[in-house]
This record gives C-alpha cells, sequence and structure tokens, in this order.
C-alpha cells in the first residue's frame, strides 16, 4: 500500500503512522484471502528489462524489454518521464529506485501483472570512480519459484516447515522419503501435509500441487465472507 498526501499539507503525523500500524495486520489478513499466490502460462519474452536513473532521480535510458514488462503492469498511479522518453512510470517504479538512491542498498518489490504473472523489481545504487552515488539501475524480470513460494507462505499462511513439505510433495517425495529428508518422523509429516491441506483448501496431493504452481487458485475463504466480483456479490 502507498499512501500520498496533496502538495502543500502536511506530512504524516504519529498518530496517522501508529493507526495504520494498528490497521496492517487485519488488512493483511482479509487480503490474503483473496491471494492469488502462483499462476501457469507466460507474458512472452523473458528477458529482463532495464531503466536507467541520474542522481536526480530523472530517468535516463530504457530498453525495449523494460518497456514491455511495464505495458503489463496493472493500473495505478504514475508520473511521466521528461520529452523525449515520453514512458509513464508506476510510482512503485519510482519508489523502489528512490530508496535504493537515498540508502545506498539494494532495493526490491514484487508486482502482479495484468495477466496474473510475478514481476521482481530490483534496484541498486552505481557508484563512480570516488565512491559518490550517481547513477540506479532498476532491473525487472520474471519472478523465479523462490520468489513465488515467498509469496505461497504468505497467502496461505504457512510455517517455513510447511512449505518445505509442500516442495517435497511437489517433487514427488513419498512421506517416509520427507520425514528422511528432513529428519522427522511420519507421522510428524502427516501433520504438517493435514495443516497445509487445512490452509489451502485441498485433499489430495496432486489437488495441492496443481493449486499452488501450476494454475490459477484462490485461497478458500470463510464461509461467512462476501465477496464481490465484477460487480456482483458471492
Amino acid at each position: 500500500m502507498s499512501l500520498f498526501r496533496e502538495r502543500g499539507r502536511p506530512a504524516f503525523a504519529a498518530a496517522d503512522v501508529a493507526a495504520l500500524h494498528a490497521l496492517s495486520a487485519p488488512m493483511a489478513r482479509r487480503l490474503r484471502g483473496f491471494a492469488r499466490p502462483a499462476t501457469g502460462g507466460s507474458d512472452g519474452s523473458h528477458a529482463p528489462g532495464l531503466l536507467l536513473f541520474g542522481a536526480d532521480g530523472a530517468l535516463l535510458s530504457v530498453n525495449d524489454e523494460a518497456r514491455e514488462l511495464l505495458a503489463l503492469m496493472p493500473p495505478g498511479p504514475s508520473t511521466t518521464t521528461a520529452a523525449g522518453l515520453e514512458l509513464p512510470l508506476p510510482v512503485w517504479i519510482l519508489s523502489t529506485a528512490g530508496r535504493a538512491r537515498l540508502t545506498g542498498d539494494s532495493a526490491r518489490i514484487r508486482i502482479r501483472t495484468l495477466t496474473g504473472r510475478w514481476l521482481v523489481c530490483h534496484a541498486t545504487c552505481l557508484r563512480d570512480a570516488h565512491g559518490e552515488p550517481s547513477t540506479t539501475a532498476l532491473v525487472i524480470e520474471h519472478a523465479a519459484p523462490s520468489d513465488v513460494a515467498a509469496l505461497i507462505v504468505a497467502a496461505y499462511e504457512l510455517t517455513r516447515r510447511e512449505l518445505e513439505v509442500t516442495e517435497l510433495i511437489a517433487a514427488g517425495l513419498s512421506t517416509a522419503a520427507i520425514a528422511a529428508q528432513l529428519g522427522v518422523s511420519a507421522h510428524t509429516v502427516r501433520d504438517h501435509v493435514k495443516s497445509v491441506f487445512d490452509k489451502t483448501g485441498v485433499t489430495s496431493r496432486g489437488e495441492l500441487v496443481a493449486a499452488l504452481f501450476t494454475g490459477y487458485r484462490q485461497p478458500a475463504a470463510a464461509s461467512v465472507t462476501l465477496r464481490v466480483l465484477d460487480g456482483r456479490a458471492g
């Protein structure tokens, strides 16, 4: 979530920050119930996109792959770059590059595209021969399975051990083989599997793999949940 104040208004106060902090956990739990952590299909080219920003934050150059990947991003607040490039940049791209520029450290963000795939943006501050910050490079690329796995953990609230068991199930290992690899008992593995099934709303290993790694799926919400999709309650 990105929050903005109109130009000329005072900065966010401590009370504003405290209110958002108190709301963040319950909001995150509700949003996770509507998440789609894993998808199938392809957005086409897998070549990474590259954007270069100057020391003042202005976009200096961009490759064609970056333009294609930017076109896949969801609608939202954006800023048009200087004349010559005329490229609308989403605020999350600018904020990621700006964070790397201001801190001198790397910055990273994941973005879900209009087609349901995930992109990862990495920004890093480059330094000149004197060690001073010069330009900032931001790379946009398709998310690797490890990046999606982290989303699965957040969306379904799996523990790290439950994710390990899930990945071994996806690799085709039996309960005994999983127990041997993790150094736990088969009974413990079965407990983890049952917990994963309950959290993801599936009833078999095959359904679990299909739900998390090979297709679209929305985590099951409580029966009292009201969903509104395309203007229709369901």
